[in-house]
């Protein structure tokens, strides 16, 4: 297992070890509103990962430096990616639909799935979504599920690694980061899903 990653504006920011808090929340905006009869009404926008991480008690400098510069960056509100292991970042998109009830996912491009591995199947222009295992692997044809899918996908749909997050924003104000003597802390960061 690889150690977690940011990648901003072209730049890595690797992680100096395992994290010391990591926490992964699934949000979803919608709104609720009352019919004629008084059923309640929801209007679904989206859903939406917020990722909370933080290490604490390293020592080394040149990560905290990094991070400095990270934050010039990510302050302001630009995108950037976080990888939980920096060694499980796909990120495909569906060439083919694949129906609810059957197992093929059709990718054309395989080279990053692993058999065994968790993988999020999520609508590009919708809210459905969920997590599949993958049993095999028919290279740069498909993945196989363990499992039937709950719902069905359209080419174009995302395949992506379960801990890998390709546009997130910050909404945080100031680094979350401190000098302690010899050592460095940082967080809790909070990161949100930009799905746009």
């Amino acid at each position: 297992m690889g150690d977690p990653r940011i990648v901003w504006n072209g730049n890595n920011l690797d992680f100096p070890g395992r994290l010391t808090g990591w926490e992964k929340h699934l949000r979803t905006d919608r709104e609720f509103g009352r019919s004629g009869g008084g059923v309640a009404v929801v209007q679904m926008h989206h859903h939406f990962f917020e990722i909370v991480v933080e290490i604490n008690n390293f020592d080394n400098r040149t990560f905290y430096n990094d991070l400095i510069a990270f934050w010039v960056w990510a302050g302001r509100g630009e995108q950037f990616a976080f990888a939980l292991d920096s060694a499980k970042v796909a990120n495909l998109t569906l060439n083919g639909a694949a129906a609810a009830g059957q197992k093929d996912i059709p990718l054309a491009d395989t080279s990053s799935v692993v058999v065994g591995d968790t993988y999020l199947l999520r609508e590009a222009a919708g809210d459905k979504m969920e997590v599949i295992e993958v049993a095999s692997i028919t290279t740069n044809v498909k993945a196989v599920a363990v499992s039937n899918l709950k719902y069905g996908y359209l080419t174009g749909d995302v395949f992506r690694a379960t801990d890998y997050f390709p546009k997130l924003k910050t909404p945080d104000a100031d680094l979350p980061a401190e000098e302690i003597i010899t050592t460095f802390a940082f967080g809790p960061l909070k990161m949100v899903e930009d799905r746009g």
